[in-house]
């Protein structure tokens, strides 16, 4: 465990002005190994599911919006919020495709599940800490979904002892997108049907 690194990670996150995610971020997370953070801003995305653009625009309104959102609590929460934020779509990397003007990023939340799982391990991160922030991001694809699920498996997602943290990120993810809370309200609709 490098206690230095988990420090100034820490340090960033916690200096970190929304609207300020700017070189002097970029470049201190890739001084501590984040070097695909400077890939993030090549990699197009599907104006009709990102029409903010490259996955380095939306990276960083995602991370920009859980600053807003939840800076104030200043706990556990808003850390691991932060870094899923940070370390979600850096998957799109490895599975971009281009077929017929037709973008895809199949598989890219398994592919961003083995990338935190290294660099948050090589931040020093805690295995309990790393696990729910691994967990958020290998959903963040799934919640998406949710309207779809029967109600079973909806009820079985609802029981997982991390979907609070997912829900929170869920609403921050489609703020970074498209504004689109749709998804979002249905699940809190549901939620309280089922209270």
């Amino acid at each position: 465990m490098n206690s230095d690194n988990l420090n100034e990670v820490l340090d960033i996150i916690d200096n970190f002005k929304a609207g300020e995610y700017t070189e002097r971020y970029v470049d201190r997370f890739r001084k501590l190994g984040f070097t695909k953070i400077l890939d993030l801003d090549e990699i197009r995305q599907s104006p009709e599911h990102h029409p903010e653009g490259n996955v380095g625009i939306h990276t960083r309104k995602v991370v920009s919006y859980i600053h807003k959102k939840f800076f104030k609590y200043l706990d556990d929460d808003y850390t691991k919020l932060f870094l899923a934020g940070l370390l979600h779509d850096v998957g799109k990397i490895d599975t971009y495709k281009n077929v017929k003007g037709k973008i895809s990023f199949i598989g890219h939340d398994k592919e961003s599940v083995k990338y935190a799982a290294f660099i948050l391990g090589k931040w020093g991160f805690g295995w309990m800490q790393i696990e729910e922030i691994l967990y958020i991001i290998e959903n963040h694809m799934r919640i998406t979904n949710f309207k779809d699920m029967g109600e079973k498996k909806r009820d079985k997602f609802l029981a997982d002892k991390h979907f609070h943290l997912l829900l929170k990120f869920h609403e921050a993810d489609c703020m970074g997108s498209s504004g689109d809370l749709t998804n979002y309200k249905y699940i809190l609709d549901y939620m309280k049907k089922e209270n």
